[in-house]
């Protein structure tokens, strides 16, 4: 990843319901008092490469190399930004 922060998010989850983990989980989760609900993001994912099997969780993903935001970044829809990540393509 080419960015301006040093990590970022890890990025997306599914949203399931109460409902849909009871389904998964009977022998755990009872119905919940007067109809009551939730729902619940979750996303497991892991790192490839170099540290392939390492969890994104609490780490988001390192910036590297890391690019600093310029001007034309700010007033020109991260043009510099772009033309970086652009230059590390094969």
């Amino acid at each position: 990843m080419c960015g301006p922060p040093a990590t970022t998010g890890a990025g997306g989850a599914n949203v399931w319901t109460y409902e849909l983990l009871r389904v998964w989980l009977p022998e755990l989760l009872g119905e919940l008092p007067r109809g009551a609900g939730f729902r619940v993001a979750l996303r497991r994912a892991t790192r490839a490469g170099a540290r392939i099997g390492v969890p994104l969780e609490d780490f988001g993903v390192a910036a590297d190399p890391l690019h600093r935001l310029t001007r034309r970044d700010v007033l020109g829809h991260n043009r510099d930004l772009l033309g970086a990540a652009a230059a590390l393509l094969p």
